[in-house]
């Protein structure tokens, strides 16, 4: 098993690199599991996970 754990989730090309290279093979043959449990503390939290979620969420480069 390989872990990628973020604090405030693929927020630079780096991580976004770090995380399509972890499974060994392309990104349609992986699994994830996404858990936003600290997301719910801060204000409007939900929504905020709901759109990472749906993919929705804003991409910072």
């Amino acid at each position: 098993m390989k872990l990628l754990l973020t604090s405030a989730g693929i927020s630079n090309k780096s991580i976004h690199k770090a995380l399509v290279e972890l499974p060994g093979k392309p990104v349609a043959e992986a699994s994830a599991l996404f858990i936003p449990t600290a997301i719910y503390a801060i204000p409007g939290g939900g929504d905020i996970v709901r759109k990472v979620i749906c993919g929705l969420s804003e991409k910072k480069e």
